[in-house]
């Protein structure tokens, strides 16, 4: 799958997200991008601590979201169901705000670079 370089920057852009107009040929580019946007929100000061008091496993968290966007984007199977549902407990505990989710896609871009 080919990404245009210049796409604009929405946040379901990938190749703004990926940077340089880089393919996704396979499961492990999605899986060392999702690696690193990851990384990036873990340690950010506004999201980090929501997924600390969560308790997120990341090993299975990383290994979840790689399958999700395997299927979207390539085709494999797995990852069925809906995405959004584990998150509702969460977002009881801690309100999403305007802010959280423009410093999510803001993480997404610096993930990319």
């Amino acid at each position: 799958m080919t990404v245009d370089a210049d796409c604009g920057g929405e946040s379901p852009c990938l190749a703004h997200l990926l940077g340089r107009g880089r393919d996704i040929d396979d499961h492990h580019d999605i899986e060392e991008f999702v690696r690193h946007v990851s990384r990036q929100v873990a340690m950010d000061d506004l999201l980090g601590p929501i997924f600390a008091a969560a308790q997120v496993d990341w090993n299975e968290h990383i290994e979840r979201l790689t399958a999700f966007w395997a299927r979207q984007l390539l085709g494999e199977p797995g990852s069925v169901g809906n995405p959004l549902g584990p998150h509702r407990p969460l977002h009881q505990h801690t309100v999403f705000t305007d802010a959280h989710d423009a410093r999510r896609v803001a993480d997404e871009h610096a993930g990319a670079a």
